[in-house]
């Protein structure tokens, strides 16, 4: 897992939170998690509480709405 080093670059970069979280989706969807799930909760929070401070160009490809569920059903979009 991944956890300590995500925390540590979302935490320095918050705008990095967006492709952590994406990828954290995917990963888990193909059944490998990158990030356990109390971290993946914890990104999703401050997902929500920095929202309109972030920047990213994907973004638009979360559903800010859902993204207190706990879960990758919150991609807009499938990426590609």
């Amino acid at each position: 897992m991944y956890d300590d080093i995500c925390l540590q670059i979302t935490q320095a970069q918050p705008n990095l939170l967006i492709p952590w979280f994406i990828m954290a989706c995917v990963t888990y969807e193909q059944g490998e998690p990158i990030l356990s799930d109390s971290v993946f909760d914890k990104i999703s929070k401050q997902m929500i509480e920095k929202w309109d401070t972030l920047s990213h160009p994907d973004k638009e490809c979360i559903e800010i709405g859902t993204l207190n569920k706990g879960s990758s059903v919150m991609l807009k979009r499938k990426l590609t």
